[in-house]
């Protein structure tokens, strides 16, 4: 619930910088979102959620600091989550096929 309330507040954030300049919303979602990414390994037990997380504040970071236009913060937000989704489902796969192979050891 921490988690969620934090990124619920950092939308608003978010929300009022794009007011102030637009190009500012996408990296500043990226670092809310990477945020909320590192503390998905302390749930899920996944390391790669440290890995994803770390990525997209640096991406936030870097985007946010070059001033890049909103369609190419918004372009590349939209890659990596779509990169990470690829890695993450093929990771849990591997971490619940290890799993019953354990369990069935135990048997």
């Amino acid at each position: 619930m921490e988690g969620t309330f934090w990124l619920l507040a950092g939308i608003a954030i978010a929300y009022g910088m794009h007011v102030l300049r637009l190009e500012w919303f996408f990296p500043a979602m990226l670092l809310l979102i990477g945020g909320r990414y590192l503390t998905f390994q302390t749930l899920y037990g996944m390391r790669i959620y440290w890995v994803c997380g770390a990525v997209l504040c640096g991406a936030g970071l870097g985007l946010g600091l070059s001033r890049a236009p909103a369609h190419l913060s918004a372009l590349v937000g939209a890659t990596l989550e779509i990169a990470f989704a690829a890695a993450i489902f093929v990771q849990a796969k591997r971490h619940a096929t290890s799993q019953v192979s354990r369990a069935k050891l135990l048997i």
